[in-house]
């Protein structure tokens, strides 16, 4: 069924309560979704079995989880791909350690070469005193 809204055409549609809970965890990028009808296009062709859902739900709560420890714990963590892309090319079977995601933002400051631990490494993770040499 389509509704007239001004100039433009938009396709109402009903969506399954599978997709909708899809839809609510997968994270915002830059504070938006994008792609609703392209990703229910999607979930229409392919008709994610019960097995599927369950592991796509179950990765992207341990992505929002792992989301959310990086976030308090200041460190960088990158945004994900637009959903659509992410079902495509079956996101859900990506093994991603996440603790590595959180705990990649601790970096060791000793020195290669003496081993002496300081307050700021060179690009080569050298000392000031190793660097001249």
């Amino acid at each position: 069924m389509k509704e007239k809204i001004g100039q433009k055409m938009k396709q109402t549609t009903d969506w399954s309560a599978d997709f909708l809970m899809f839809w609510s965890l997968y994270p915002a990028r830059q504070g938006r979704k994008i792609g609703k009808t392209d990703c229910w296009k999607w979930w229409q062709i392919n008709k994610p079995d019960k097995q599927q859902l369950d592991k796509m739900l179950a990765w992207l709560q341990a992505d929002n989880i792992a989301r959310q420890k990086s976030q308090r714990a200041g460190l960088f963590y990158p945004n994900p791909k637009d959903p659509e892309r992410w079902l495509k090319k079956k996101g859900w079977l990506d093994d991603v350690d996440y603790s590595a995601k959180v705990d990649s933002g601790k970096r060791d400051w000793t020195c290669k070469k003496c081993g002496r631990r300081t307050a700021s490494l060179s690009y080569r993770n050298l000392c000031s005193k190793c660097e001249i040499e």
